[in-house]
């Protein structure tokens, strides 16, 4: 058996209102050990477990 981390393991998904991005977001979020950050132009379906933030990389003035 495993050990499990003290702290979680962390993933951000830049494109996560996106096919491949919402389908590795709804994977992580459903693991224990992981915190997910779901990033996205658009603001992407609700997956509970994920922290979603809608933001525009080429906008250096968005991301703060």
């Amino acid at each position: 058996m495993a050990d499990t981390p003290a702290t979680p393991r962390r993933v951000a998904v830049v494109g996560a209102s996106g096919v491949v991005g919402q389908a590795v977001t709804r994977h992580f979020a459903t693991l224990e050990d992981w915190s997910v950050t779901a990033l996205s132009r658009r603001t992407p379906l609700n997956f509970p477990g994920a922290d979603f933030r809608s933001l525009e990389l080429l906008d250096p003035d968005g991301m703060q």
